[in-house]
């Protein structure tokens, strides 16, 4: 997947061209799941709101908005247009967000808040129609949303791609090829999706329909290229073909050979290994899952197989960033540090094989491009507790699906909270019917302290609530967080504001003196 004439910073067409791990999924808004997804949709469309560098909430679509606890109301500006010329309406927000909770269309990872809006657990359950769901358009350029239940973090959650606008009769005319490729999708966004080859390239341009397009300062950007090979995406970037790259542990050591000058940026996102609670499967046994949570060393795993900056131990689901009533979620209620115990993993290990006989082999799910982890986690299992561990490494894509049918025992997995540091978005995650819960843990203690934070007005108590979600989370050994990802990367020194946290948004990105 290569593009022979790609230059990483071409100056006089005022474009830059990067790289992805991957083809996306999908284009189309409401059935986004994935971060590489986002970033391209995100580059090509954008909804009522957005977040400005510094993670501010600002007006995208929406000049104006007001929360109650009850609803929310949204003043739409008068120059946002579709790519054809025609205004975006309060209707074209209805649509999208009802498109969204129909169970034909809404994909699992992207409903998760849905249920905050009047009826939309309903409709994702097929208890109501769609067209029930509390979303009205009372005139084109007003959109009200009536909540399910006071939602002080509600519109910050308006800044994902899943309720972006859509135009209904664009949607109606394209049908099944609806964003499948460049011409099956209409933008309201800083760029237009001018070419798509499959799986080798995308090619965007300047919107000049765009309300904000004065702010566009790039006059097209590339993704040239599509692998998780760090090592051939580190030898573009040296050879100016990419105009910026991440660095992991494979190519970290040549930077500081190079003496190349390392970024670096935080993200929201945890790793965890899931475990799959399912029956049959060897990790439903808790013995099972707290003897690997024993043998597994973190900071080892931080320190000598990732080494990578900013990479930081972590010992709950919920990451650094996320907020209490006042400052940090874990600094507020801190989770216990969990510290290797070999002989008492071993020993677990031990009662079970007296009791059910040597285990079946387990398999270790993992996305490509990370390959030093997974096998560090594969020897680990295999060396300090004598499993018999399959490595089952897919494609991006191919790896959610199996992560969402269950065919795993333990997974490689990330969440990403984004703008929002509310720890309400990876605490839901393990609700018995969580979107993300792809383990299919079930504890209905869990479920009911979810429903009493969800209904819960006074902040301190709501809190409280999650503190002692992490607890059980801990207890139940349901996961094991990693660690808190951090990034680490290389850019073109004459390249400029692309956005990195908490969202990845290079829509603003411009060349010095270009």
């Amino acid at each position: 997947s290569t593009n022979a004439a790609a230059t990483g910073v071409e100056l006089d067409a005022n474009r830059i061209t990067i790289a992805l791990s991957g083809e996306p999924p999908t284009l189309d808004s409401t059935r986004i799941e994935d971060s590489a997804s986002g970033f391209i949709i995100g580059l090509t469309n954008e909804g009522l709101v957005r977040l400005d560098p510094h993670g501010r909430l600002e007006g995208a679509v929406a000049e104006s908005w007001e929360l109650t606890a009850d609803q929310a109301t949204f003043r739409l500006r008068a120059d946002a247009r579709w790519s054809d010329g025609k205004p975006v309406t309060a209707e074209d927000f209805v649509f999208a967000f009802r498109r969204l909770v129909d169970p034909k269309t809404g994909a699992s990872g992207s409903t998760v808040f849905a249920n905050r809006i009047a009826n939309g657990a309903e409709a994702l359950a097929g208890k109501v129609a769609p067209t029930e769901l509390g979303v009205a358009a009372p005139d084109p350029r007003t959109f009200v949303v009536r909540l399910a239940r006071p939602t002080p973090y509600f519109v910050t959650l308006l800044a994902a791609p899943s309720y972006y606008p859509l135009r209904a009769d664009f949607v109606a005319a394209k049908g099944q090829r609806y964003a499948a490729d460049a011409g099956d999708l209409l933008s309201n966004g800083p760029f237009l999706l001018e070419a798509w080859v499959h799986g080798a390239s995308l090619s965007l341009r300047r919107n000049p329909d765009y309300w904000d397009a004065r702010r566009v300062a790039l006059a097209g950007l590339d993704v040239g290229y599509m692998t998780t090979d760090s090592r051939a995406l580190f030898n573009l970037f040296r050879s100016d073909e990419i105009a910026e790259v991440a660095i992991d542990e494979t190519t970290l050591p040549e930077v500081g050979r190079a003496k190349l000058r390392l970024r670096r940026n935080a993200t929201n996102c945890v790793a965890l290994l899931t475990f799959n609670f399912r029956d049959g499967r060897a990790t439903s046994d808790p013995r099972v899952r707290r003897a690997v949570r024993l043998a597994f060393d973190t900071e080892e795993y931080i320190e000598r197989v990732i080494a990578v900056p900013g990479n930081k131990p972590l010992w709950s689901i919920f990451s650094t960033h996320t907020q209490a009533v006042a400052g940090r979620f874990i600094e507020a209620y801190p989770p216990t540090i969990q510290r290797p115990d070999i002989d008492a993993a071993r020993a677990l290990m031990t009662d079970v094989r007296r009791e059910r006989g040597e285990l079946p082999r387990l398999v270790l799910l993992a996305a490509e491009g990370k390959e030093k982890r997974d096998e560090y986690v594969q020897a680990q299992l295999a060396g300090k507790l004598g499993l018999d561990v399959l490595l089952d490494r897919q494609t991006f894509k191919q790896a959610i699906a199996k992560l969402i049918a269950g065919d795993f025992d333990i997974a490689q997995s990330r969440f990403c909270s984004g703008s929002l540091t509310d720890p309400v978005f990876f605490a839901e995650i393990f609700h018995s019917e969580g979107t993300f819960n792809d383990g299919r843990y079930v504890n209905l203690h869990y479920d009911a302290l979810i429903d009493r934070a969800r209904l819960e007005r006074d902040p301190k108590v709501r809190m409280d609530l999650f503190g002692e979600m992490q607890q059980i989370l801990i207890d139940d050994d349901v996961v094991l967080p990693t660690h808190e990802i951090g990034q680490v990367y290389l850019q073109d020194r004459r390249v400029r504001g692309l956005n990195r946290f908490p969202v990845r948004n290079f829509a603003f990105g411009r060349i010095a003196g270009g």
